[in-house]
C-alpha cells in the first residue's frame, strides 16, 4: 500500500480485488490496513485459497476468496476501486497476461487505481548477473513464464487494452525491505 500511496497519495478504496493472491496473505492485509471495505482475491490455485481461507477464517480476518483466472473475471465492469498484485506477473503466460491487463482495466471503476509490483523485468536493466540468475530461475526454479514477463512491453499492453498514456505509469522502486527493486506498473482510470 505503501508503494501505491506514493504513487496516488492517500488511499480510501470502498472495495478491492487481489489477483493472483495464492493464500491470501496480501489480500488479508488489505483487509486490515483498509477495515471499512469489501475485499476480494483471486487465484487459480484451488489449493492455496482453501488454505488462505482457513486461515484468513480462523483469524477473523473478513475477505472473499474465489478460485479465477484473471483473464476473465466474473465480476462486473467497474466493480473495484483498487485492483493490486505483487508478483503475479511473472507467474502467467504472455497471452494471459495481456487479456488479463485488459480485464483488469474493464473491473476498475472510474477514479479506480491498477497497481502491481513484480520482480525488475527488463533484461537491458539488470546486471549480467541478474540476467543469469533469471535464465537460472526458468531453467531449474520452476519459473516456465519468466521470460515471457521479462519481454513484456508493460506499457504497450496497456494501451492496447484501452488505458489512456497519460494516466499509466511503469518503472522501478527500491524495496524498503531487503535488496533490488521492484518493477510497478498501472494506472489510474479517469473518472
Amino acid at each position: 500500500i505503501g508503494e501505491a500511496e506514493k504513487q496516488f497519495g492517500k488511499l480510501k478504496p470502498k472495495r478491492i480485488l487481489d489477483i493472483g493472491c495464492g493464500t491470501g496473505f496480501n489480500t488479508a492485509t488489505f483487509a486490515r490496513i483498509f477495515p471499512d471495505a469489501e475485499v476480494y482475491g483471486i487465484d487459480v490455485a484451488a489449493g492455496l485459497l482453501r488454505w488462505g481461507h482457513a486461515r484468513c477464517e480462523s483469524e477473523g480476518v473478513p475477505i472473499h476468496l474465489s478460485q479465477m483466472s484473471t483473464a476473465n473475471m466474473d465480476f462486473e465492469d467497474g466493480s473495484f476501486d483498487l485492483v493490486a498484485s505483487t508478483i503475479w506477473g511473472h507467474e502467467t503466460t504472455p497471452q494471459i497476461l495481456s487479456d488479463s491487463i485488459a480485464e483488469i482495466w474493464r473491473v476498475l471503476k472510474p477514479g479506480g487505481i491498477s497497481f502491481h509490483m513484480d520482480v525488475p523485468n527488463q533484461p537491458g536493466y539488470q546486471g549480467l548477473v541478474d540476467q543469469v540468475l533469471n535464465d537460472w530461475q526458468i531453467r531449474h526454479n520452476g519459473e516456465p513464464f519468466w521470460m515471457g514477463w521479462a519481454e513484456a512491453d508493460l506499457p504497450g499492453l496497456m494501451t492496447a487494452a484501452g488505458y489512456p498514456e497519460d494516466c499509466q505509469f511503469s518503472g522501478y522502486r527500491k524495496r524498503t525491505q531487503g535488496v533490488g527493486d521492484w518493477f510497478v506498473h498501472g494506472a489510474q482510470k479517469p473518472a
